[in-house]
């Protein structure tokens, strides 16, 4: 076939209908990409209410949790304490208009981590379940044009102490009953002092020991009683350098002697008392030991002497003549000592001898309740000495004593299946005694705590020893999953297993030994005396924390101060967020 090109109105035909098929082309675009941009959009709003709901609910949730939290820690001071505490965290949320207590929902009660349940109750209760709800619905952006105008927003959280085993090493030294004794007296008072003491002796039951009396006062020796009308009654006030002499009879001469040949004279006639009727001349040998007294006396006149004229000598130049004139001037020969440890011999020597406190208190050669009480708590202070000083109030030993009622009555304030086991030391045998291992009765580690007194087995101080049981008590039976922790107290210095060098390296190896484990040590230092950089040392080692509990001018205060370290220890509990 010929080919023939196409013409003018061919040509003109062709172009007119590819514009016409170029026009309905591009207006379908224009009709996709409408749809599709308003897709586009729809998903864009989507997403940014999407991210907005996301944000809100994470933020919600991170404040309730830690409201839970905060709630569970705050539980042990009560559970409106606790509720309120679950408010002002949900409060300080920032998304939206905030939330008020009208918003939150708070219950206690206790989670099953086996069943993984929240029952609620108010008995000890040991979780908090805490939920934030909106009741007004949160506002979306774009969520109108898929005619979603809001969102819920609630979150929820359970919170719960975690299980805790703690073992308690305890000082109960012989120093334990220092502010107890006269060696206090520069640092609590005398008045004080002596107060306390007349309360241990109340508490010991008051007992009625010869004719002795609270104040102590010197022995008053009587001489010979007259068998005829013209010989006097000697009485000899005994104050170790000093002397009293009183007659029924004026004197002719009065000598205290310090050794057979060394004395000092009176001559004079003494004076008279017309209340009790006797001549009195004092005495004093400066800074000597009396060891005789010799006196004449019944004579007429001071220039002549009755021919029946009497002379006596009363000596004190034995420490049993000294024991004897004592048990006979407070009628205490017939008195049976009351205790298993110490004797009447033994007290009289105490209260003689210059080398103990006595001295300082004024009290030499004076006998009474008050420096009988204060020999008991320096001389006689074991279970196996005078059992009965665990019921009295020896301090500071009373004040430990107080704490740890205050501190099982805090654990127990919430069921959180705490464990508690006692070490105390020393022991017998200078080392440490396990009490009680861990176990959930609380109460009989209190109790035994109460029956315990300063200077319980020995006197010294086995600190080393006390955290090794505990540690291996810790090691023996405390549960795979929770807190472990010792309270270690002292109120002294490490001397036990041997000298004190020897004794705080012996500490410094247990709590390096602690620290293996992962146990932390509450180290409490008590007063002055205490070795505090030893507790800041094994504080440092074991990751833990000392306190220092200095005491002050008053018991009492010592007691607030003790009170309040193991307030904090038994509240901060760690904590866990299990919903």
């Amino acid at each position: 076939m010929k080919y023939s090109p196409p013409n003018s109105i061919e040509i003109s035909l062709s172009r007119s209908l590819q514009s016409t098929r170029h026009q309905r082309r591009a207006g379908s675009i224009i009709v996709l990409a409408s749809i599709l941009m308003i897709a586009f959009i729809a998903v864009a709003a989507l997403s940014v209410d999407l991210g907005y709901v996301n944000n809100v609910q994470s933020e919600l949730d991170r404040a309730v949790d830690a409201a839970a939290l905060a709630s569970a820690g705050t539980l042990i001071d009560g559970q409106a304490e606790a509720q309120q505490a679950a408010v002002d965290y949900v409060s300080m949320n920032s998304v939206g208009a905030g939330f008020d207590s009208n918003d939150v929902e708070f219950e206690t009660g206790h989670w099953n981590d086996t069943t993984r349940t929240f029952t609620p109750s108010t008995s000890l209760p040991s979780a908090v379940r805490v939920k934030a709800v909106r009741n007004d619905q949160r506002p979306m952006f774009f969520g109108k044009a898929l005619q979603r105008e809001a969102f819920p927003i609630k979150a929820e959280a359970v919170a719960l102490f975690q299980p805790r085993d703690i073992m308690v090493a305890l000082d109960f030294s012989g120093s334990m009953n220092d502010d107890s004794e006269f060696k206090s007296f520069t640092r609590l008072g005398q008045a004080a002092v002596e107060a306390n003491q007349a309360q241990i002796y109340a508490e010991l039951g008051a007992p009625v020991l010869g004719t002795l009396a609270m104040v102590p006062s010197y022995m008053v020796v009587k001489g010979l009683a007259p068998d005829v009308a013209d010989k006097p009654q000697i009485y000899v006030e005994y104050r170790f350098n000093e002397v009293v002499v009183s007659s029924t009879k004026s004197f002719h001469k009065i000598r205290a002697y310090r050794n057979s040949s060394s004395y000092i004279e009176s001559t004079d006639a003494g004076t008279y008392d017309a209340t009790t009727g006797l001549y009195s001349t004092t005495l004093t040998y400066p800074s000597q030991q009396v060891t005789r007294v010799y006196v004449e006396s019944g004579y007429v006149n001071s220039s002549h002497l009755a021919a029946n004229q009497y002379t006596e000598n009363i000596y004190f130049d034995t420490s049993t003549k000294i024991r004897n004139h004592a048990k006979d001037a407070f009628a205490l020969n017939g008195v049976t000592y009351p205790y298993p440890g110490g004797s009447w011999d033994s007290w009289i020597d105490y209260v003689r001898s210059s080398s103990r406190q006595n001295a300082t208190a004024g009290y030499r050669y004076r006998f009474g309740y008050r420096n009988w009480v204060n020999y008991l708590l320096e001389q006689q202070e074991s279970s196996t000495e005078t059992p009965d000083l665990w019921q009295t109030s020896e301090q500071p030993v009373t004040a430990l004593k107080n704490a740890m009622t205050v501190f099982v009555s805090y654990l127990q304030e919430v069921d959180t299946d705490d464990q508690m086991g006692l070490s105390i030391y020393n022991s017998v045998g200078n080392d440490a005694i396990l009490e009680h291992g861990l176990s959930f009765d609380l109460p009989a580690v209190e109790s035994t705590t109460q029956h315990r007194q300063a200077g319980h087995y020995t006197s010294l101080t086995n600190i080393g020893a006390g955290l090794r049981v505990a540690i291996d008590e810790m090691q023996a039976h405390s549960r795979v999953g929770s807190s472990k922790l010792i309270v270690l107290m002292t109120d002294g210095v490490a001397n036990r297993p041997t000298d004190t060098t020897t004794a705080r390296a012996y500490v410094v190896t247990q709590a390096n030994r602690a620290a293996s484990f992962g146990y932390k040590v509450a180290a409490i230092s008590l007063g002055a005396g205490a070795d505090t950089s030893l507790l800041d040392q094994v504080a440092e080692i074991t990751g833990g924390v000392h306190f220092n509990v200095p005491g002050g001018s008053t018991v009492a205060a010592l007691e607030d101060q003790l009170k309040s370290v193991f307030h904090q220890i038994a509240a901060d509990r760690p904590l866990r967020l299990v919903k």
